[in-house]
């Protein structure tokens, strides 16, 4: 335990960091950013020596940095080591959980999908439920990473998932074993002799599964192939490059997005490159008001160059970066950094995006796919 007579210096320490090791930083910093960081290590100091109990240090200062997350906004959060691991786990397709797709919507824990032929599936968790105990412990008030974080755990263990749905009365608690969750994020199949591409999130090496599974698909079909279907429904969207690469599929040349950040150097453009794996075929898109982030980039970027037809209901509108910025051992911290913007310059945040034609979402008939696949038979 770190005393207080050794906690002082410590503090003493990260200020004489922070004005060297951080020289454009400190640079910039006004007096008060001084006053503000002694204020905090004081606090932390009084908490450490005074507190009733003896306190973990660590635990003190993970939760400080915590709690400055959580009050930018509700997607910047603080990643411990573990739960950094975990997600580097998560980013190559494989987690020990349940196989949820989680948000929060107005700070509660809202479930996008359940991943098919997972715990959570087999146990008739539906779209829209809303998560407000984990193992009898209140969600309100986590970050969304605190929350996953509570529902994964070791392969076999138990998780009990308190449940709101709608038009039901009563809570459902719902107990799953967790498993190994392998995500398959891409599935290409004909239907009617229409290539359909469901991809449910952008993760390490979807692009390229994308790219390779509709080249057989297409060469199955050969010249009786009459379009495509892309389905983001239920996408949260993922990793930058991956969604990046998925628009750079389908268009032959064009402005892909743009990323304005801070102060206007740090503009960044995405154009795309030759070739366009449909051939000019038409193409459609489907979405619904879980479509989010890098998904709504995708088919935002599709619309403006009209190279498809959007179809279903207004997406969700997450239109931000968030970037993962390693603190060395102690994890790392998930910051906004810059605003996402479709080739037009439309900005999705907290607008989404109004598809071209809107088609209720029926989970028995699913009447959006039907509609895209009569709009491309009748072309």
């Amino acid at each position: 335990m770190l005393r207080t007579k050794a906690l002082k210096p410590v503090i003493c320490g990260l200020m004489f960091v922070f004005a060297f090791a951080y020289p454009r930083l400190a640079a910039a910093a006004s007096p008060k950013t001084y006053i503000y960081l002694n204020l905090l290590g004081d606090v932390i100091d009084r908490v450490n020596s005074s507190y009733v109990e003896e306190v973990d240090v660590q635990k003190l200062v993970e939760d400080a940095i915590s709690g400055i997350m959580s009050g930018l906004d509700a997607r910047a959060s603080y990643i411990n080591p573990q739960q950094l691991r975990e997600m580097q786990v998560q980013t190559r397709g494989e987690i020990s959980s349940v196989g949820l797709e989680l948000t929060l919507e107005n700070s509660i824990a809202k479930i996008i999908a359940p991943i098919p032929n997972t715990p959570a599936s087999r146990a008739g968790i539906q779209n829209g439920d809303l998560i407000t105990h984990i193992d009898n412990e209140g969600t309100g008030g986590l970050t969304l990473s605190q929350i996953v974080e509570l529902i994964r755990g070791p392969v076999g263990s138990h998780v009990t998932l308190t449940i709101n749905r709608a038009g039901v009365k009563q809570p459902l608690d719902v107990t799953l074993i967790r498993e190994i969750i392998r995500i398959d994020t891409v599935t290409v199949n004909a239907i009617d002799y229409v290539v359909y591409i469901k991809v449910r999130s952008f993760r390490q090496n979807t692009s390229d599964q994308l790219l390779a599974e509709v080249e057989t698909v297409k060469k199955n079909l050969g010249a009786d192939l009459k379009g495509y279907v892309l389905d983001l429904r239920d996408n949260h969207g993922g990793l930058l490059a991956e969604f990046i690469d998925v628009v750079d599929a389908f268009l032959a040349r064009g402005l892909i997005l743009s990323i304005r950040g801070r102060t206007p150097e740090d503009i960044q453009r995405y154009q795309a490159k030759e070739g366009d794996i449909t051939d000019g075929k038409r193409l459609i898109v489907l979405v619904n008001q879980n479509t989010a982030a890098g998904a709504e980039m995708v088919a935002g970027a599709l619309q403006d160059h009209k190279r498809a037809t959007l179809v279903g209901t207004k997406t969700l509108g997450e239109g931000s970066l968030q970037t993962i910025i390693p603190l060395g051992d102690h994890g790392a911290i998930r910051l906004t950094t810059g605003r996402l913007y479709t080739p037009s310059g439309r900005t999705i945040e907290g607008r989404g995006i109004e598809p071209d034609i809107a088609v209720l979402r029926d989970a028995e008939n699913d009447y959006q796919l039907q509609h895209a696949l009569q709009m491309i038979q009748e072309q």
